[in-house]
Formats: structure tokens, sequence, C-alpha cells
């Protein structure tokens, strides 16, 4: 048996330390966030044949986001690969009706633009749900560029603009998909924090767009939050005349099995399946005798 120095502890995954502004990531780890309804809103302003948007009643140009929103994180990098569901809630009653018909009806949002005998109009929005997309963005100190990031609608997304207008620019109803991507164009750096056991993803919202009579912007904010999953850890290692014990970082309920190796590379069962009562959970083995280092890891059972 080896003595001390070349027994090393190890842990299940590397790094979990947050002592930093960021728990150090070996490689990349895909993260699903939960939106922070009360931290989530966007904006909707623009014109139609030039007369600036009103909301139809208090508050019918914005609205909060709820669903789910999917990055890729690592040590100096997060991506957004697609798969997100970040959806618009209902604000109120708005008209017209889907479809463009008249009548009022829930919707995300609802504006209107009036000028007397020269046009009346009103819009709703219906069932927004976004995506987002980017490269790689560079993380600096918790601190990334929003800019980089490009929204569009999700995969599931049904998404409706519906609309009636009147006066002298004519007349016209229906209904019209939202489709297309848009780039961020804010120029605030997106912020990804750690606070207690969670990551906090924050991204400010800047996109804007135009058709041949209308100009909209859309500007806020989304925040996210997901749990901090921590590797497990042999957070104390003491070597006896005949055993091995270990302190280990364990969740009351939850099962666990301590496994070894002298290559790394096969890891064999040396404690079988220990159900922890506590946190921490000591576990003790016999010495070995082999005249070899020995790396030991720790792992949950899955049931």
């Amino acid at each position: 048996m080896m003595t001390n120095p070349m027994i090393r502890p190890s842990c299940w995954a590397v790094g979990a330390l947050a002592l930093s502004w960021l728990i150090p990531l070996a490689r990349a780890e895909q993260v699903a966030f939960v939106v922070n309804s009360n931290q989530s809103a966007l904006t909707i302003s623009g014109s139609f044949q030039g007369v600036a948007m009103q909301p139809q009643g208090p508050g019918g140009l914005t609205t909060k986001y709820a669903g789910t929103l999917l990055a890729d994180i690592n040590a100096d990098t997060i991506t957004f690969g697609g798969g997100s569901t970040i959806q618009a809630l209902n604000n109120g009653n708005w008209t017209p009706l889907p479809g463009g018909a008249g009548g009022t009806a829930p919707a995300n949002y609802g504006g209107k633009v009036y000028i007397i005998f020269v046009v009346d109009g009103k819009a709703a929005i219906r069932n927004l749900e976004l995506d987002l997309l980017s490269d790689p963005l560079t993380l600096t100190a918790g601190a990334f560029p929003a800019s980089g990031i490009t929204y569009l609608p999700s995969s599931t997304s049904t998404a409706t603009v519906d609309y009636t207008y009147s006066g002298l620019v004519g007349s016209d109803s229906g209904s019209n998909p939202l489709t297309g991507t848009l780039a961020n164009t804010v120029s605030a750096n997106a912020t990804l924090a750690v606070q207690g056991a969670e990551w906090v993803l924050t991204i400010p919202v800047a996109v804007s767009g135009t058709g041949s009579d209308f100009a909209y912007q859309v500007q806020g904010q989304i925040e996210a939050r997901a749990p901090i999953s921590i590797p497990l850890a042999i957070t104390d290692f003491q070597v006896g005349a005949e055993q091995l014990t270990f302190t280990i970082a364990t969740t009351p309920g939850k099962s666990y099995e301590i496994v070894a190796s002298t290559d790394l590379s096969s890891w064999p069962t040396v404690v079988d399946n220990f159900a922890a009562g506590t946190n921490p959970t000591i576990r003790s083995i016999a010495r070995a005798a082999a005249p070899a280092a020995r790396f030991f890891r720790v792992r949950e059972v899955t049931p």
C-alpha cells in the first residue's frame, strides 16, 4: 500500500467551487433555464402609415414572458443552440378577433393607430413564442455580448398578428403569421451570474423591423434561472493503519457508490450502493495491499 500522497481523492466531475463569479466547467454543459416572468418583459413601439402606435388599453404594448431557455455553457463561452420556448403571456383582451373579425379576445399585445378620417386601425399579437440562436459568445467575468443573439419564432410557435384598419389609407382585415429572424441590436452586455444555488441569466433585448407601411421596435429584458448542478465531491480523506476513510458531500435520502481506479480507465466499485442519511456521509474501506496509486470517485446511484 502506498503512502498518503499517492492516494488521491477526486470529484465525479471536474470543478465545483462557487468561489468566483462562476462555477468552473471543464466541458460544455446544456443548462435548461426557467424564464422568470416577474423580471422578463418586452415592450413594443412603432408606427403604421407614419402614425405612432398606441396601446388599445393600459399595458397593451408590454407583456411578460415565461417558458424555457436552453444554453450550452462552459468555462469561457455560452452558446444558444436553439430549442428554447420563451412564451409571451396574454396581457388583456384586444381587437380584432383571431383572423381579423370584429370583437375582442385574449392576446399578448394590443395596439392601435388613429387619426380622424385618415386611419383607424387595431392589431393584436397572439401565441408569440421565441427561440434564441448564437455562435459561441465569450464570457468575461460573467458578461457576454447580447448583440450576438438572434431571435426567431420557436419550432412550436403559431404566432400571428391579427389586424383591421379603415380610413383614407384604405381598409382591410386579416391575420398574418409572424416569421423571420431578428438580430439583437442592444449595446449592453448580457450576464450569467451565480446567486446562491442558482444560475441567473439576464439578457437585454432591443430588436426592430420594418414592412411596406409599418415599423416596430421591441425592447426589454429576459431573465431566466436554473439550479446549479454541483458535482459530488470527496471533501475529506483520511489514511489509517488498516483503512481509508472518506467524507462525502451527499444529499440525504439518495444512494451513492465509491469507485476506484489504478489507471483512470477502469473504475470498479469498492463501496456499493449506500444510502445517505446525513450530509456529509462518512464511509471507510480496507487498505489495499497492492503497491500502486489508487484514484477514487463517488457517484450517485440512479434507482
